[in-house]
């Protein structure tokens, strides 16, 4: 696969591991655009490794001071990307490169469009193969006007942080988040998100585009900011974050969509509120649905055992999660691009 016309950003912090697994990935692919590695780590990491597994010229390895953050890292290199498209890649990432010629030829013929993304699974390893899996979901954002694309996306908020996008909205966001530092992990993330919404419509293309390995230390203090929604909307500089984060997308949408300040930053407020209750709703639902499932009736135990053990078997009684056989019917949508990455994560098993 060659796709000459997008760079991957491949940011990583402290994970040696997957870093070469990720490049082990796109190098079975025979990927030959750019990928630029961009890594701050606080622990030593000899950079010839990666030769060992990505034998191509196309990757290059950017070194920074030890804790740098993720946006810190995009921004000091946002201005080297030549590509007109671009699209980051989580060291615990493993991209489906085969969609993104789809999503770069998508963008080719539709102009109005700023990101592409694709159907994503979450995956979780045990004893060293894939055993089970999730899906999260990804949707369309077709609205003809910024404002409506915006209420529409903050108000049902998904995040376009993998999403393919065009390398001139990226250097955009990149700059305004540089101006604004909002400073906490939740609103760099949203408001990356939310200019590509108003710079263009968001395409939700059928096919699977990557997945993403489930595990301890998925985020470092060091390096990802708290992003815990409780801990954020008590903390002490939520509302400084927010005018910060309120202004900018004002001034942006006064310029892209002719609005006025006052019709700005109340349809802003109105679509936050609506995505601050919606995620703070999921962070119930998710430690509802976290809390041991125990049976303290012997006789109830009992009478179940013998019906849940072939239950168990087949789908594993965690909410949200599937067994790994699920995903490998040949016949399911997700099989042909999941059945080849999931044999070589089963010989490069990391986070076990």
């Amino acid at each position: 696969m060659k796709c000459q016309d997008i760079t991957l950003l491949v940011p990583t912090y402290n994970r040696p591991l997957f870093l070469l697994r990720v490049l082990a990935t796109i190098d079975l692919y025979g990927f030959t655009g750019p990928v630029m590695v961009l890594d701050s780590s606080t622990m030593a990491f000899d950079a010839t490794e990666i030769k060992k597994v990505a034998r191509g010229e196309n990757v290059t390895y950017e070194r920074f001071p030890g804790g740098m953050t993720l946006y810190q890292k995009l921004f000091e290199i946002s201005g080297q990307i030549k590509t007109p498209y671009v699209v980051c890649v989580g060291d615990d990432d493993l991209r489906i490169l085969s969609f993104l010629e789809k999503a770069v030829r998508f963008l080719d013929e539709h102009p109005d469009y700023s990101a592409v993304h694709g159907e994503a699974l979450l995956f979780r390893m045990e004893n060293g193969k894939v055993r089970f899996v999730s899906e999260y979901s990804q949707r369309d954002v077709f609205h003809a006007t910024p404002s409506a694309r915006l209420a529409d996306h903050l108000g049902t908020y998904s995040t376009t942080f993998y999403s393919v996008q065009r390398t001139k909205d990226f250097i955009l966001s990149m700059r305004i988040w540089n101006r604004a530092r909002p400073g906490f992990y939740n609103y760099d993330e949203i408001l990356m998100s939310c200019i590509l919404a108003i710079c263009g419509k968001l395409k939700y293309m059928k096919g699977l585009c990557l997945l993403r390995q489930v595990h301890q230390g998925m985020d470092s203090a060091e390096n990802i900011p708290e992003r815990d929604s409780a801990r954020w909307i008590t903390s002490e500089g939520f509302y400084s974050g927010y005018q910060i984060f309120s202004q900018e997308l004002c001034s942006l949408l006064m310029e892209r969509d002719g609005v006025s300040r006052q019709a700005a930053e109340s349809l802003i407020e109105r679509a936050f509120l609506k995505y601050m209750y919606k995620n703070l709703q999921s962070v119930a639902c998710s430690e509802r649905a976290s809390r041991p499932f125990q049976i303290k009736t012997r006789w109830f135990k009992e009478a179940l055992r013998g019906g849940y053990s072939f239950f168990q078997a087949v789908m594993p009684f965690e909410w949200g999660w599937k067994n790994m056989g699920t995903y490998m019917n040949p016949f399911l949508r997700y099989a042909k691009d999941f059945v080849p990455i999931r044999k070589f994560i089963d010989k490069f098993p990391v986070g076990c």
